[in-house]
């Protein structure tokens, strides 16, 4: 469409209408291009973040399944001692194993509710990536690369204009 607008200022002779309409179909295209790469990378990192997702459930689950062996150990023990106590009449370090127990559950339950924190940040899309835009230079080339296609074009159809025939539009 832009292609022929252009076309329809040469052979109106507004070659300055022809210019604005060849450097608007330019920084379309760039910014079509741009978007891609963008939509790309976005893509990329939801990919990502599932796996992540992923990864966090199943230590959640790890935990949860240490912390159910751990507590049935500490029971298991905790059964024995009073058992041996109760047969020999000895009370030995049982308020130290508890504390010891008791210490390595709350360890394992700040690292639950860590896990769960970071779960749920990333559920609440707290945790996105940023998206870094290409540098200066990049962006000044990308312009002056457009600059050279438009005048191209333009070139071509004064070429055309000057023979009396413009050239059908592409599809770009």
């Amino acid at each position: 469409q832009l292609e022929d607008q252009a076309a329809r200022a040469m052979a109106a002779d507004r070659e300055d209408l022809a210019r604005t309409v060849l450097q608007r179909k330019q920084y379309l295209l760039a910014e079509m291009t741009g978007l891609e790469q963008q939509l790309l990378e976005v893509t990329e990192e939801e990919q990502r973040l599932i796996a992540a997702e992923r990864e966090i459930a199943a230590r959640i689950e790890q935990f949860r399944t240490q912390r159910e062996v751990m507590s049935a150990r500490y029971s298991a023990a905790e059964a024995q001692v009073r058992l041996n106590e109760s047969l020999t009449g000895v009370s030995g370090d049982l308020g130290e194993l508890s504390l010891a127990l008791g210490r390595a559950e709350e360890k394992t339950q700040r690292m639950l509710n860590r896990a769960s924190a970071l779960d749920n940040l990333i559920e609440i899309g707290a945790l996105e990536p940023t998206i870094i835009a290409g540098d200066y230079i990049e962006v000044e080339l990308q312009k002056l690369s457009a600059a050279d296609s438009v005048e191209s074009e333009l070139a071509a159809l004064r070429a055309s204009k000057s023979i009396g025939e413009l050239p059908p539009p592409s599809s770009d």
